[in-house]
């Protein structure tokens, strides 16, 4: 039972912590907006950059989260 509390409580941080780093990572910058009733989009390059980021956030998490699980199984 400490062993799941343990675990539970390192989820929540890291979670809380990857939320806050993804939060100061992601920085789209100004969006270009055109003369008249059209609006331009963000860059392709912007929206898969943040794709990137997001990506990496999660593996970083999973990683972290299995690291976890084999410290406390041995």
């Amino acid at each position: 039972m400490r062993a799941l509390t343990l675990s539970l409580a390192a989820l929540f941080v890291m979670s809380l912590g990857s939320a806050a780093s993804a939060a100061v990572v992601l920085r789209a910058g100004p969006v270009r907006v055109a003369v008249g009733p059209r609006y331009v989009a963000p860059a392709p390059a912007v929206r898969a950059r943040r794709a990137y980021i997001r990506h990496e956030v999660r593996q970083n998490r999973v990683d972290a989260w299995n690291n976890l699980i084999d410290a406390v199984q041995q």
